[in-house]
């Protein structure tokens, strides 16, 4: 890869980076300023909204696309039309097949990004200070220490004081060597 291209590919990065960050501190003012089930409703009402768009959209661009195919249908029976201008003709109708394969890729893109968004809230609950993920990570070194016989007995006596479920503590142990 030339180091054009890789200077390109770095600021895209890094702008990419700089997004995600904005999004996250208007997403943190959100928090601070409404209540979860507010923002929820927000949400919804922007969907609907969107989606309404999105509608009329498709609907008005049907339409001009239909119009375009009828134009095109008259042109081509015109007795004096040229090869060159046939396969224009040709490449204009298509063009509502490839914007409907665009279309398509956008909403995959779009389901992508609200499971990557889903899934990156996942990760910063069991990441946070308190979380399942420290949680687990107390508990592996408590059995570490070798003060309990066996994996059964540490998350037993254990778990209660580390505010976690017997099952959580215990499968947090599995895989675990024994304590040297």
């Amino acid at each position: 890869m030339s180091k054009s291209k890789k200077q390109n590919l770095s600021s895209s990065l890094e702008e990419w980076k700089t997004l995600d960050k904005s999004i996250a501190l208007r997403a943190r003012a959100a928090l601070e300023k409404f209540a979860p089930t507010d923002l929820a409703l927000l949400y919804a009402m922007s969907e609907y909204e969107n989606e309404q768009l999105r509608m009329m959209l498709d609907d008005k661009l049907e339409t001009k696309f239909n119009s375009i195919k009828s134009l095109g249908e008259e042109i081509k029976k015109t007795p004096d039309i040229t090869q060159a201008q046939a396969s224009e003709v040709n490449e204009y109708m298509s063009l509502k097949e490839s914007l409907e394969k665009m279309r398509q890729l956008g909403q995959v893109e779009a389901s992508y990004k609200s499971h990557h968004r889903a899934k990156q809230a996942v990760e910063a609950k069991h990441n946070k200070s308190g979380g399942s993920r420290e949680l687990q990570t107390k508990i592996r070194a408590i059995w570490a220490t070798g003060k309990f016989k066996s994996k059964d007995l540490c998350a037993e006596q254990e778990c209660a004081a580390l505010g976690m479920s017997y099952a959580a503590a215990r499968r947090a142990l599995r895989n675990q060597p024994n304590p040297t």
